[in-house]
C-alpha cells in the first residue's frame, strides 16, 4: 500500500513538472530535513522548492522515492520532452515508483517521447465518458472538494454533467475553475461563462501542444 499518492500537472516545462511532483514531497522526511537545514522554521516549501534546479530535484526525488512508497499522477500530460521521459522512467525503473500519466490518447502524437514508457496495452486504461450515476457521484465530491456548496446549484448541477460530457477530467476541471470568484453572481456560478472559458483554455492548450510537435 502506497504511503502517498501525488498528483500534479503533466504539462510545462520538466522543471515545473518536476516541481509539481516535489510540492508532493512536502512531508517526507528527506525533503524535509533539507527544507529545514537550509530555511529554518518560518520559510515557505513551496518558495524552497522553486529555488532548486532540477538537477536537485531530480536527485532529492530519487532518494526520497528510494527511500518511500509513493504513487505519482500526472494530469493532462502534454507530451513529454527526452529529458523529462528519462526522469520519469528512472523514478519508474530504478526506484519502483508507479508513475500514472492521464493523457487524451496513447500515441506518440499526445505523449511526446513518454510514448515508449506505456507501450503496452496492460499499462493503458481508456476512460470514457462515464455513466450518469458514477459522473454525478464524482460531480457531488468536486463540489466538496472545490468547496462549492454555498452556491444555487441547481442549475450548475445540470450543466456540468451536460457541458463535461460526463468525462471525468472535464468535469473535475471546471468544478475547480468554479471556486474562482470571476464565476461568482448573486449567489450563483455562470456555468455558460464558465464553460467557454474551459473550451477556449483547452483549445489554447491544444494548439501549444501542436507548435511544440512543430518544433515552433
Amino acid at each position: 500500500m502506497a504511503k502517498r499518492c501525488i498528483c500534479t500537472k503533466g504539462a510545462g516545462s520538466p522543471r515545473d513538472v518536476l516541481r509539481g511532483i516535489a510540492y508532493g514531497f512536502a512531508e517526507d522526511p528527506l525533503f524535509r530535513s533539507k527544507f529545514r537545514a537550509e530555511t529554518g522554521y518560518g520559510a515557505s516549501f513551496s518558495h524552497w522548492i522553486n529555488q532548486q534546479t532540477s538537477l536537485r530535484l531530480r536527485g532529492l526525488l530519487y532518494r526520497a522515492a528510494g527511500e518511500g512508497e509513493y504513487w505519482i499522477f500526472l494530469e493532462d500530460l502534454a507530451p513529454m520532452t527526452h529529458v523529462l521521459t528519462r526522469v520519469v522512467k528512472e523514478l519508474m525503473m530504478n526506484q519502483e515508483t508507479p508513475i500514472y500519466s492521464v493523457a487524451s490518447g496513447w500515441t506518440y502524437r499526445e505523449l511526446g517521447h513518454a510514448a515508449q514508457l506505456y507501450w503496452n496495452d496492460h499499462q493503458r486504461l481508456h476512460v470514457d465518458a462515464l455513466p450518469i450515476g458514477a459522473g454525478t457521484e464524482l460531480l457531488e465530491w468536486a463540489i466538496r472538494r472545490f468547496g462549492l456548496a454555498q452556491f444555487d446549484l441547481d442549475d450548475f448541477r445540470e450543466d456540468i454533467l451536460r457541458f463535461s460530457g460526463l468525462l471525468p477530467g472535464a468535469i473535475l476541471n471546471m468544478c475547480k475553475a468554479a471556486a474562482d470568484t470571476r464565476y461568482h453572481f448573486d449567489g450563483r456560478i455562470k456555468t455558460k461563462l464558465l464553460h467557454v472559458d474551459y473550451l477556449m483554455n483547452h483549445c489554447r492548450i491544444t494548439a501549444g501542444h501542436g507548435q511544440q510537435r512543430n518544433g515552433i
